[in-house]
């Protein structure tokens, strides 16, 4: 989960509302400091909402839901 935080937060660009997208990450960063991975889950699934897809999104979207499931 970690992992897939920095990838989703290394990619400012992909994010249309700059604000949310930087609250996201410092309360990422806040849920790894406090090893809050419920709470670290749930910025990833909302980074996941806002990030601009470009082509072959389909499959990322489906392989995200899956872990976003638990």
């Amino acid at each position: 989960m970690v992992n897939m935080f920095k990838n989703f937060a290394s990619e400012p660009y992909r994010y249309a509302d700059k604000v949310t997208y930087h609250r996201l990450v410092s309360q990422g960063m806040t849920c790894i400091s406090q090893n809050d991975i419920d709470g670290l889950r749930q910025v990833v699934g909302q980074l996941f909402r806002i990030y601009a897809w470009d082509d072959g999104g389909e499959e990322n979207i489906a392989s995200m839901a899956n872990i976003l499931r638990g």
